[in-house]
């Protein structure tokens, strides 16, 4: 192990394994964490966030989420949905209850960047995990932009693995008894679990073959582009459902990312 380390000083993760070196480099700073504890109705907007990942995970009751895409989906215990693209999204007890600027309602701050909340109309709780990340690595950020709208997991989905369950179960009897350094442990997990949902989409994206991943995981290294890709490459990603996407990985830069 010492001699292992000693030729490899830096940790970095051989190039055979292009899309794990990828992942090494998927530094995430978080930026924002909440935990509230909302009673119906209740409805938050959450604004743009300049490309920063959101991942919302319920851990009691249920919400749900008005995205821009035109879907509403509903998240219950053991459910987590990820926005990586940090785009605009509504949460509400139910489609019909009204909305609040998540800024505009109060909070308890416990440090720089994680917060908890009591917020709602007095009926049924519903308590969640909310964080904030952006990536600054510029080959990482080329790896976000290869997914979808948006990625949602269920924990009782055969697929998901005994990871996801384990950790969202872990993740609300944190929230629900709150321990000494329960921050600590609650910012770190959301950490993982946003790692650990991108590497769960990459396992199984239907177009894996094809595009900028195709390269990575024929082997060009994450410091390269396909052989012959046109200056300004882009790979966006939009899915209309979790693990579906529905154009190709590649593209020519057109502005905008899809």
């Amino acid at each position: 192990m010492a001699e292992s380390f000693l030729n490899n000083p830096t940790g970095s993760v051989s190039t055979s394994d292009p899309l794990g070196e990828i992942l090494h480099l998927l530094q995430l700073e978080g930026t924002f964490y909440c935990v509230p504890e909302l009673s119906a109705p209740w409805g938050i907007e959450v604004p743009d966030l300049d490309g920063q990942m959101v991942l919302v995970a319920v851990t009691e009751g249920a919400c749900v989420l008005e995205l821009q895409t035109d879907d509403n989906i509903e998240l219950r215990p053991g459910q987590l949905l990820l926005l990586p693209h940090g785009r605009p999204v509504i949460l509400r007890s139910s489609a019909d209850a009204a909305s609040t600027p998540l800024f505009e309602i109060p909070a308890t701050r416990h440090n720089p960047v994680y917060e908890t909340m009591v917020f709602g109309g007095g009926g049924s709780i519903t308590r969640m995990t909310c964080g904030v990340l952006k990536v600054d690595d510029m080959t990482a950020s080329r790896l976000t932009d290869l997914l979808p709208a948006y990625i949602f997991l269920d924990s009782f989905d055969p697929d998901a693995g005994t990871w996801l369950h384990a950790s969202l179960r872990f993740l609300a009897e944190e929230a629900r008894n709150p321990k000494p350094g329960g921050e600590i442990v609650l910012t770190r997990l959301t950490d993982i679990l946003v790692v650990q949902t991108i590497r769960s989409w990459l396992e199984s994206a239907p177009q894996e073959k094809t595009g900028w991943l195709a390269a990575l995981a024929g082997g060009t290294g994450v410091t390269g582009i396909p052989p012959g890709a046109p200056p300004g490459l882009v790979c966006p990603g939009i899915g209309r459902r979790r693990r579906h996407v529905t154009v190709s990985f590649c593209q020519p830069l057109q502005g905008t990312r899809g």
